[in-house]
């Protein structure tokens, strides 16, 4: 008489492995760079949210000073790989002949291109913008968009914030040839707005300058933050009137 054999039941508690989809673990954010006639200004928010997980509250904008120059490094995505990046770049930095915008790219392509190879689907998780300033030099913004460097445009958002919203404003309010003092009250506007109407933007503001004069590395007091916050709401029609103005004009 022949055996049964009887094959093992398929384990019921056994969940197939569904790749895990990397942008969902990506912290979500609003940094804005651009140029102005007399330097660069970078704005941010600091709210840090990760779907499914908490928020919490952290700067995106962290500066390096030197004798004679600042780096500027504005960040979107990860915090632990965004200082994982600065601090490589600034020791590869450190082996160059001198500080200088061209030793700068050399060493973010370098540092940036490594970290890219090194991970799993080449995604490096995270965004940024850089900014140079030296003395008698003129200041300069670098973006890395996750797969390249490259000189960054005059106006750049990263994260979130790159919405129809935030292009709306900065279409209307921004020009290249404003000076960073009201360059400064343009990102400030910016990113309130964003906490306003974008998700996963809010918490408290960091907007910071770099220009070519001796004290080129300035970061805007919280009071000041606060005192323009409010001026805004108590101009937010006549500034409206302003935005829509051009759309109401005849052709």
């Amino acid at each position: 008489m022949a055996t049964l054999r009887y094959l093992p039941l398929p384990n019921k508690h056994v969940t197939p492995y569904i790749r895990p989809d990397k942008r969902e673990s990506k912290a979500m954010t609003i940094v804005t760079g651009f140029r102005c006639a007399n330097g660069i200004v970078l704005g941010a928010d600091r709210q840090m949210s990760v779907p499914g997980a908490h928020k919490y509250h952290e700067k995106k904008i962290r500066v390096e000073l030197g004798d004679g120059w600042n780096i500027l490094f504005g960040f979107s995505g990860l915090p632990s790989v965004a200082r994982e990046a600065q601090e490589k770049i600034m020791a590869e930095l450190r082996t160059q002949d001198g500080p200088s915008i061209e030793n700068l790219k050399k060493a973010a392509d370098t540092v940036l291109t490594s970290m890219s190879l090194g991970r799993q689907y080449g995604d490096v998780q995270i965004e940024l913008l850089i900014g140079w300033a030296a003395i008698f030099e003129k200041p300069e913004l670098l973006k890395f968009d996750g797969k390249g460097l490259h000189t960054a445009d005059d106006f750049t958002v990263l994260g979130v914030g790159e919405s129809s919203l935030i292009r709306f404003l900065a279409d209307n309010l921004y020009q290249p040839r404003l000076n960073t003092d009201f360059g400064k009250m343009v990102a400030v506007y910016l990113i309130h707005k964003a906490s306003q109407y974008v998700d996963h933007c809010g918490g408290p503001i960091d907007v910071v300058t770099l220009t070519d004069c001796d004290e080129n590395y300035e970061e805007l007091p919280e009071s000041e933050i606060k005192e323009l916050l409010e001026g805004f709401k108590e101009n937010e029609e006549r500034l409206v009137e302003v935005l829509i103005h051009p759309l109401a004009s005849p052709t």
